[in-house]
């Protein structure tokens, strides 16, 4: 499995390095032990890490309605959960003048190939879905093999990809 809290950590960590403090997050539907819940705690655990609180009227859940939850938007960022996320809000920032990064940045999750053909393109975390795919055929046959095997747990690395959709607003003080 991937590292959806880490991956979520560090994206958000991410953003909260290039001076941003009122991160929105948007995910899908958040389900008990599901990917949205713990991508969702690596968010809460970045804003911890940095002694900023959870806010829940920047967490966006589910069917976003971009056309109400982007109008009025307190936040300088976005953390979305998914690239597809991300586009359907980069659209809706389009369409309202609101410009990426200048006016609010963006995140994604996944690095979807699209990501890097965007304006901006998308920074986002990138995971290795063939890796996944690879390694979840390893352990079918080793199970299929040795059938008193236990079951397994693979954790698979994350990294950020940094492309143009987030802007740095920290001023140096010297």
């Amino acid at each position: 499995r991937i590292d959806d809290a880490y991956g979520s950590y560090l994206a958000t960590k991410y953003i909260l390095d290039c001076g941003h403090r009122a991160v929105a997050f948007f995910s899908g539907r958040i389900k008990e032990n599901g990917v949205m819940k713990k991508r969702l705690a690596g968010y809460r655990d970045a804003l911890a890490e940095y002694e900023l609180p959870f806010r829940e009227e920047l967490v966006f859940e589910g069917n976003i309605d971009y056309k109400d939850g982007i109008a009025g938007l307190p936040a300088t960022a976005v953390v979305a959960a998914a690239d597809i996320l991300a586009i359907g809000a980069a659209k809706a920032f389009y369409e309202r003048g609101v410009k990426v990064p200048d006016e609010i940045s963006l995140m994604g999750f996944d690095d979807l190939e699209i990501a890097q053909y965007m304006t901006p393109g998308l920074t986002t975390v990138k995971q290795q879905i063939s890796a996944k795919g690879e390694k979840a055929v390893e352990l079918l046959i080793r199970n299929i093999n040795e059938p008193e095997l236990t079951k397994q747990e693979l954790i698979l690395p994350v990294s950020l990809v940094e492309r143009g959709s987030v802007r740095k607003i920290k001023t140096e003080t010297t």
